[in-house]
């Protein structure tokens, strides 16, 4: 429960203040920051889960500010690409 929370709440936390920030770096420079949080906040907790619960907890909550720099990057993406 707290792991799949932290990631909830981080990315609730970071997404208005990253959904600005995008913009700015633009569609690939967002995605390519986003995977790599979001990976490395899955790599990292494979590794930290071993360790300490407070360290797992705190590698997820990198998948949350990933997915925070990618979804709304390419959901806008999309959008301009195929409009209705």
């Amino acid at each position: 429960m707290w792991l799949s929370t932290s990631k909830v709440v981080g990315q609730g936390l970071t997404m208005p203040f990253v959904g600005s920030w995008t913009r700015g770096l633009g569609v690939r420079w967002s995605v390519a920051i986003g995977c790599a949080l979001y990976s490395s906040g899955f790599m990292l907790t494979s590794v930290t889960a071993g360790l300490h619960f407070i360290l797992a907890i705190a590698s997820l909550s990198l998948h949350g500010l990933g997915f925070s720099f990618v979804y709304a990057t390419a959901i806008g993406a999309a959008q301009k690409w195929f409009p209705a």
